[in-house]
């Protein structure tokens, strides 16, 4: 069986916290999330004190700035490891911010939320019935006004430009990633190889790759409609066929 036949997203090897802090780090520096940060505030448009849930939060380096800005922020992540970074972080920096532990897919936030960020393609990550209760989670959770910023890679830019292997040398390292795109299901599958330390690891994932016409119908079959679309973290971005990213603000009527 290939890996495209495979269902299993490798969670655990994936998201190793040394692991991928070493493979990430190097890309979102402080001024990469400080850029982001700025983005969502600029494009959620809230009064300071809104009430906003970061889904799939990491190691909260969005977060936590967004408590600076003065929101009343949360962050949620099945991590345990990159949520201990997060409240360490915030705690370092005096900030009240509410970290939970759990699986995106279960959500038990009803009418709690001003807005729900869900950045840095961490959408997509399950059979489309489960990424479907995802959508209906965030919905739920978001008050009658409430706005959803979701960020995805861009399906036709990575289609137009796909690189089946990706080779990066860090440090003494290197960082392979053989992707094949399973047509059939719209799913980029990555074998990652890790070569550290005279360690091999490697760890398989895939993400789904929506279109913005079935992001859009989604969202609309969950009460949220589709207000904006840009291509990057830059609001006088559009989003096109070239655009790198697929960043699409709903809010729930």
């Amino acid at each position: 069986m290939s890996f495209m036949e495979k269902t299993e997203f490798e969670f655990e090897k994936v998201f190793d916290v040394e692991d991928y802090l070493f493979i990430y780090n190097p890309l979102l520096t402080q001024e990469v999330n400080e850029a982001q940060s700025n983005f969502i505030d600029e494009v959620l448009k809230l009064e300071k004190g809104s009430k906003i849930l970061d889904l799939c939060c990491g190691f909260g380096r969005v977060t936590n700035i967004l408590a600076e800005k003065g929101y009343s922020m949360s962050g949620l992540d099945s991590s345990a490891e990159f949520l201990q970074i997060a409240r360490q972080e915030a705690e370092k920096k005096q900030l009240k911010v509410m970290y939970y532990q759990d699986d995106m897919r279960n959500f038990e936030f009803v009418n709690e939320f001003d807005a729900v960020i869900n950045i840095f393609t961490s959408f997509g990550y399950f059979c489309d019935k489960d990424n479907f209760k995802v959508l209906q989670g965030i919905s739920n959770s978001l008050k009658k006004g409430g706005k959803f910023l979701l960020d995805m890679f861009n399906r036709e830019y990575i289609l137009k430009n796909y690189l089946p292997y990706v080779v990066t040398k860090r440090e003494e390292s290197y960082i392979v990633e053989i992707n094949s795109f399973d047509i059939i299901n719209s799913r980029n599958c990555t074998e990652r190889i890790l070569f550290r330390d005279g360690i091999t690891k490697k760890a398989n994932f895939f993400v789904r790759a929506y279109t913005f016409t079935e992001i859009k119908y989604l969202l609309s079959k969950v009460g949220l409609k589709v207000t904006t679309t840009f291509g990057n973290y830059k609001t006088d971005e559009p989003y096109t066929l070239n655009s790198r990213r697929m960043i699409v603000l709903s809010i729930k009527a």
